[in-house]
């Protein structure tokens, strides 16, 4: 089985969004996470907390209440737009970003994920693009 890559997120990608004086929490869901360790700090600012995509709950989202919900595009028990209808029926409209490495055609999946969840503020990043496009851009 290959093993793969740790994404690294640096909190400077996500400035662009006037957070004010919030502290920004990310919740990281992937199912390679066995043991969510919770409120942990982490560089430039804010907690991260991470959880597996099965554990994600209302009440996961409630107790952290994050401000970014971050995962692969694809993991090995889900895809983000499962992620999507899942976050949204949960009651969450925040910031949501898939990561990859490589991904064609992001825009087209960004476009899939914004008409069926148009209020959920989504977006591929993607090492090539090395910046966000808003899933609600016209």
């Amino acid at each position: 089985m290959s093993r793969r890559e740790p994404i690294v997120i640096d909190f400077n990608d996500f400035r662009h969004r006037d957070f004010g004086s919030q502290e920004v929490v990310l919740l990281a869901i992937d199912d390679l996470v066995h043991t969510p360790e919770s409120g942990q700090e982490i560089a430039n600012g804010g907690v991260f907390t991470a959880a597996a995509f099965k554990d994600l709950s209302a009440e996961l989202l409630h107790q952290f209440e994050p401000t970014i919900v971050v995962s692969p595009v694809m993991a090995k028990g889900f895809d983000c737009k499962d992620l999507a209808e899942k976050l949204v029926r949960l009651g969450y409209a925040g910031m949501y970003r898939a990561f990859a490495d490589h991904f064609p055609r992001p825009a087209m999946i960004e476009r899939e994920v914004a008409d069926a969840f148009p209020d959920l503020d989504f977006a591929i990043v993607t090492a090539e693009s090395g910046s966000q496009r808003a899933s609600k851009a016209s």
